[in-house]
């Protein structure tokens, strides 16, 4: 969180799985702070729950790390 305060990319890359504190609370961490804050979600859980919980956190965009082609597309939009 004090990382984007300091600098506010144009997009996050989050991983779900972190130590200390997982993706989809710092997700939601940074979106409460941070309204048009831009978070992608970059992991290998492809299952429909975790994708629910990342969009429920605020994240914009999900990319299974088998995909990860697709954030060239989404970044460069």
């Amino acid at each position: 969180l004090q990382v984007y305060a300091n600098f506010h990319p144009d997009w996050v890359l989050m991983d779900i799985k972190m130590p200390n504190v997982d993706g989809l609370t710092a997700t939601h961490n940074i979106i409460t702070n941070f309204p048009d804050a831009n978070v992608c979600i970059v992991t290998d859980y492809a299952d429909k729950k975790t994708r629910e919980a990342a969009k429920q956190a605020g994240a914009v965009e999900y990319v299974t790390k088998e995909n990860l082609y697709d954030l060239r597309d989404i970044i460069l939009r």
